[in-house]
């Protein structure tokens, strides 16, 4: 999180890890709830825009909205 957005946070709990193997590549992700110290974003070069939301947008990921769920946030 510090290196991407600038922010510090503190890990509340990991809420799951999803493996996907694809022909092409593997992936493992590891969803973490976390809790950001501020809300001052400082994006780094990697990246040019970002948007704080109360809802998860239409079209969004299924991953996205399964590990929102299993936070125990709102979608």
């Amino acid at each position: 999180m510090l290196e991407e957005t600038g922010l510090e946070c503190r890990s509340i709990r990991q809420v799951s890890v999803i493996n996907l193997v694809f022909p092409e590549c593997h992936t493992i992700s590891i969803y973490y709830l976390v809790e950001a110290e501020s809300s001052n974003v400082k994006l780094n070069e990697e990246h040019s825009d970002y948007r704080w939301v109360s809802k998860l947008p239409r079209g969004s990921h299924r991953y996205l909205k399964t590990m929102i769920e299993k936070a125990g946030l709102p979608t």
